[in-house]
């Protein structure tokens, strides 16, 4: 499987050159990608009650924003790794 200098999101950039990635190495690094973003959010969410509790009121409706955003990111990785470990169990 090689992931394009293309992408979905409507530009292109240089990648450096490197074999492709096999659906497994995909897998697995969304998977990573996806724990380690679910831990920066839970962090994100502390700084929002530790902010809220300092009266920084509008920082902390900001930050709670971007939780919201960075849950909504988690959630499609994580739909995104379940379709692809669907269609990775269909090929076997």
């Amino acid at each position: 499987m090689h992931i394009s200098s293309d992408h979905a999101h409507g530009h292109s950039h240089p990648h450096p050159e490197q074999p492709p990635m096999t659906r497994e190495e995909v897998l697995k690094l969304l998977s990573y990608m996806l724990d380690h973003n679910r831990q920066h959010t839970e962090e994100l969410h502390g700084l929002f009650h530790t902010l809220n509790d300092a009266g920084c009121d509008e920082a902390a409706d900001e930050l709670d924003n971007a939780v919201r955003y960075y849950i909504a990111g988690n959630e499609a990785l994580a739909t995104a790794l379940d379709l692809a470990k669907e269609a990775a169990e269909s090929e076997e």
